[in-house]
């Protein structure tokens, strides 16, 4: 029996969801829990940034950040400058394919 392709919607839907669950860790390594205004502003200002480059910077904060808090969203930019020579040519111009599908006021299901 063959799996049926998956389509445009559900891979848009599991890199989606896989980008915020990498996100997710800064608050799961300090056992916090997210309020989702708080974690559609992280993602909204983050969004521009790929997988790759998010997934380098979050492990970098989990060995680096000293405090029981959530690293800021400054905190996590510094440190994807300072992962990429200080440059912001990890940003993407526009938000990254996986977030077509994400309106403004839709949270993430994996909440």
């Amino acid at each position: 029996m063959t799996d049926k392709p998956w389509t445009d919607e559900q891979i848009y839907k599991a890199a989606r969801d896989e980008w915020v669950g990498v996100l997710l860790q800064l608050w799961e390594a300090y056992d916090k829990q997210p309020n989702p205004k708080q974690l559609r502003t992280y993602i909204n200002q983050l969004s521009s940034i790929p997988m790759g480059a998010l997934e380098k910077a979050v492990a970098l904060l989990l060995r680096e950040h000293k405090y029981n808090s959530v690293p800021t969203i400054a905190e996590i930019w510094d440190v994807l400058k300072r992962l990429n020579g200080g440059s912001d040519k990890i940003i993407v111009n526009t938000k990254p394919w996986v977030w077509r599908l994400m309106g403004e006021d839709v949270m993430p299901e994996i909440l």
